[in-house]
């Protein structure tokens, strides 16, 4: 399974998202007999600058939508979490991996999720979550830098332990993999772009 965090519109016939990374669901497709994609899922139409996502023989299971922020961690905060929950207990034993793709707030509750409830997962980090969001409110106000001061401390921090705990793909060294000896050791594949080998998802596979 697939837990993509960016928000996906379905407008009865496609599916469509105005992020780019789903062009690499296609080639993962291959290497499993089944995928399933779960993401926040809007039912009303295409959203701005949407494009089409190519998602062939890819089941979709769809989370309660967010449009902003304040959805997020406010007004839609106990509609998606007990969904997600749901989602990933109703099928720990059907999946035999889990990929979580970047480390969002989504995902930070699927990975605690996945270690409590046993469930195998890897992670594809795509830049540093806790930079990004920190540079995103650089200029808002005191109240909302001190928020995200904390968040992203807490994200920056939940990262850094599970790159050395989970297998990893990453398209740069995060930070507390510095030392070429914690590279060596198998958890850390680092790809160029946003091009992800067969190989290295097959080495994430034996894990």
């Amino acid at each position: 399974a697939i837990l993509y965090s960016a928000g996906v519109h379905f407008d009865g016939r496609f599916y469509s998202t105005n992020a780019y990374q789903h062009y690499q669901f296609a080639h993962l497709r291959p290497h499993f007999d089944a995928v399933d994609l779960v993401v926040p899922l809007d039912r009303h139409g295409v959203g701005k600058g949407s494009e089409r996502m190519n998602l062939d023989r890819i089941n979709v299971l769809g989370l309660p939508h967010f449009g902003n922020g304040f959805q997020l961690f406010v007004s839609r905060l106990f509609r998606w979490v007990p969904a997600l929950i749901w989602v990933l207990w109703t099928n720990r034993r059907k999946w035999d991996l889990v990929l979580l793709y970047d480390l969002s707030v989504i995902n930070q509750v699927a990975a605690l999720t996945c270690v409590v409830l046993r469930i195998k997962f890897v992670l594809l980090v795509a830049g540093r979550h806790a930079d990004t969001i920190r540079s995103a409110h650089a200029k808002d106000g005191a109240l909302v830098r001190a928020a995200v001061w904390a968040y992203s401390t807490w994200a920056g921090a939940l990262e850094d332990i599970l790159v050395r705990r989970v297998p990893t793909l990453a398209n740069f060294v995060p930070q507390g993999l510095q030392r070429s000896e914690d590279r060596a050791r198998g958890r850390l594949h680092i790809y160029v772009g946003s091009m992800v080998e067969a190989k290295q998802v097959r080495s994430s596979v034996r894990v």
